[in-house]
């Protein structure tokens, strides 16, 4: 008898394909967890912001890099990927020799830091970032890195600035999850001992 009830209630689980939301963040405030590194990055009704502009003159010239990294992330099991949406405005400049910039970046134990995705040089952008991530293992830990950059380059006058607004940021895992069926628990309720 044991033995059946022990086998009705392997066959009420299933594994399903299946989608988990991981984070979902309007990123109006700084999520739990995630380390700012740089005073440019603000969180402000309209998102996290990295501001920030430099220049040079004679010898010296500003350059930089501003970065915020997330908490570590275990894969859940069953995962074969991730899918990174981010809303965005970004909104450079540079001149005479100036670079500026913006990158998402994921690392690992295997790989440590790697670019997932980048922008450059002088533009407006406000298309949403979407990234797939495939080659990820579950149980395996990762940290996604949002950095801006700028350099001004070499002498007098070179200037840039970063204005990149990052918002409603949703990491979804894609795979084969485990989960219970909504009859299961009906079907634990009527077992008899």
């Amino acid at each position: 008898m044991k033995h059946a009830m022990v086998m009705g209630l392997l066959c009420l689980l299933s594994t399903v394909r299946g989608d988990m939301v991981l984070w979902d963040y309007p990123l109006t405030e700084e999520p739990p967890g995630w380390i700012v590194r740089s005073y440019a990055w603000t969180f402000t009704p309209e998102g996290m912001n990295c501001f920030f502009y430099g220049s040079s003159w004679n010898s010296y010239s500003d350059k930089g890099n501003a970065d915020v990294d997330t908490d570590t992330l275990i894969v859940p099991p069953g995962t074969d990927s991730l899918e990174l949406s981010v809303q965005q405005v970004y909104d450079a400049y540079s001149n005479i020799g100036g670079g500026v910039g913006a990158f998402i970046q994921l690392w690992t134990y295997e790989n440590g830091w790697v670019s997932l995705w980048s922008l450059s040089g002088e533009q407006i952008v406000t298309d949403p970032v979407n990234l797939t991530i495939n080659s990820i293992s579950p149980g395996e830990q990762l940290v996604f890195r949002f950095r801006g950059y700028g350099s001004a380059g070499g002498g007098s006058g070179c200037s840039f600035g970063l204005d990149w607004t990052l918002s409603n940021l949703v990491l979804t895992a894609h795979g084969d999850i485990q989960a219970l069926e909504p009859s299961t628990w009906a079907g634990i309720k009527t077992l008899k001992y």
